[in-house]
């Protein structure tokens, strides 16, 4: 399924829940033992912990002597830790709003010329709904994103040559997040989101300097998909709390980056606040 059909189906099932929210669970005076009547109004946020690592559809070049020709970027990058941090607010009827920040801005340690540097701030509106014992959450919004990164091209297969390229812009992000009760108080849980963003591409060379190349217009998709389990109990107020280990993986491709498309792989702890 390529990226245009996710998009797809993420509009679909957001179309589904403005006609499909937690209002349909009845009052949040009731007896809040029915996790359906527990979705009371009030403030929502977590803290996430990512471990991960960068991959290339190009292949990332282990530690060793540089090649004799082409590309050398992403060297070899460890599993590092970054924080996203998110809050918000959600109606008694599911309809929310949320922000979201993250971060990843990591080098590698045996190849000091190699960086990659990611910001995300997201601002959205989100809609729960149930289907059978599923629970779902949909939302979209939009997002600013910098995607930078630093390796080296080898230029006539003699010299080695940082190569800089930067990506800033703003756009739209959607996702749909789902969530099954297992047994006890144990769940499967699972995202997928898609964000096209539109800005501007700058290229350098060498030392830092002004941009050799700039092209405008440029745009950048990401995909985002998680899955895991969680650990959560319901509050006497309506509110849930929860612990969760995920694995997740990210993709971005840029249409006028050298590098084609980055990826970004690996664990992801969380622990927060939901209704």
């Amino acid at each position: 399924m390529n990226r245009y059909t996710w998009a797809l189906a993420l509009f679909a099932a957001i179309g589904l829940a403005t006609t499909a929210t937690a209002e349909d669970c009845g009052s949040c005076d009731s007896d809040c033992s029915d996790a359906c009547c527990c979705d009371c109004s009030g403030f929502v946020g977590g803290l996430e912990l990512t471990m991960l690592t960068v991959f290339a559809n190009n292949g990332a070049r282990a530690d060793g002597p540089a090649p004799a020709s082409g590309s050398d970027l992403f060297n070899r990058f460890d599993y590092n830790a970054d924080a996203r941090i998110w809050g918000g607010y959600k109606s008694s009827s599911g309809l929310g709003v949320v922000a979201r920040f993250w971060q990843y801005d990591h080098g590698n340690a045996t190849a000091t010329t190699d960086f990659v540097d990611i910001r995300l701030t997201d601002v959205e509106v989100t809609s729960d709904f149930n289907v059978g014992q599923w629970e779902f959450t949909a939302s979209g919004g939009t997002r600013w994103g910098y995607v930078g990164f630093q390796g080296q091209i080898m230029l006539a297969g003699l010299i080695p040559v940082p190569t800089r390229e930067y990506f800033d812009g703003v756009g739209v992000t959607m996702g749909l997040a789902a969530r099954r009760p297992l047994r006890g108080d144990l769940s499967l849980v699972g995202a997928v989101r898609y964000s096209a963003l539109y800005g501007d591409v700058d290229v350098t060379f060498g030392p830092p300097a002004p941009p050799i190349a700039t092209w405008d217009k440029a745009f950048l998709e990401m995909t985002e998909v998680q899955i895991g389990v969680e650990w959560s109990r319901y509050r006497d107020n309506g509110g849930r709390i929860f612990a969760r280990g995920v694995w997740e993986h990210q993709t971005y491709g840029v249409d006028h980056m050298f590098t084609g498309d980055m990826a970004l792989a690996g664990p992801t702890f969380s622990v927060g606040l939901d209704r």
